[in-house]
């Protein structure tokens, strides 16, 4: 059964990184576009979560040479205003973590749980180790660009921290000017994954095509991201929308997404 956000049924919202602080509404609807995924499991040889990697040279578009399966470790980057995003191998994106296969990423904590990100060909790739602590939606918003207000350029995926699906039982959420719209189906090529049935943590992988993004190869482009699940909000000084506490509000205080390679 879905869980809709208090107070107002059609609205949903998810954030999480490196601080934390911050509460949440359930997530809804199955969300659309999840039905591919980043690459084709191998499972040959593998040398731990830190380990080599394949395909890191530029934006190259190289499947990870995966190993067996493994955990995320909890990352101990302080974080700033801003994350330098690397170039990586492609994962596949199917919620289960293997040696080789993020340790090329950079990271950062939503609370306890790790959250590491990197890209690969034309897509950001994104995993989030969630620990259930409320049977509630978290947020992860995006903003594509430099407003000081929501203004049509943010999108935000509400996922659940304890789904029965394997697509987070997720929902998008688009901005408009001054707030947040309707909650609907998640854009189609973006990718959810996770293993069903309220895992514990729950191994999220995400792919997010650089078209949703307003991300093009080879030019500067800071993305805005936010995150917010249960007390856990990045960045640490998140504030949220005035209608619905939960989602995320003010985009130019979010933490920056860079690549020093100019997503290349």
């Amino acid at each position: 059964m879905r869980r809709p956000v208090p107070g107002l049924a059609i609205l949903v919202v998810l954030a999480c990184s490196c601080s934390s602080s911050g509460s949440e509404p359930g997530a809804g609807g199955a969300g659309g576009g999840n039905g591919g995924n980043g690459g084709s499991k191998s499972s040959s040889g593998g040398a731990g979560m830190g380990g080599s990697s394949g395909g890191t040279s530029g934006a190259s578009n190289t499947s990870c040479t995966e190993g067996s399966a493994t955990t995320l470790p909890k990352c101990t980057t302080t974080l700033g205003a801003s994350i330098n995003v690397p170039a990586g191998c492609r994962p596949t994106v199917d919620g289960a973590y293997h040696a080789g296969e993020w340790g090329d990423a950079a990271c950062l904590s939503a609370g306890n749980d790790p959250v590491y990100l990197k890209y690969a060909g034309d897509t950001l790739y994104l995993a989030w180790s969630m620990t259930p602590t409320c049977g509630c939606g978290a947020q992860l918003a995006f903003s594509k660009d430099s407003a000081q207000t929501l203004d049509g350029s943010q999108f935000d995926l509400a996922l659940l921290d304890d789904p029965f699906g394997s697509s987070g039982d997720a929902s998008e959420l688009i901005s408009k000017s001054g707030g947040w719209g309707s909650q609907g189906a998640v854009a189609s090529g973006i990718v959810i994954a996770n293993p069903p049935n309220q895992p514990s943590p729950v191994t999220y992988e995400l792919a997010i095509p650089f078209a949703q993004l307003g991300i093009t190869a080879g030019q500067a482009k800071t993305v805005g991201m936010a995150i917010h699940h249960s007390s856990d909000k990045v960045p640490s000084g998140l504030t949220f929308d005035a209608t619905v506490p939960s989602l995320p509000a003010n985009p130019a205080s979010w933490l920056g997404l860079t690549s020093s390679a100019n997503w290349r």
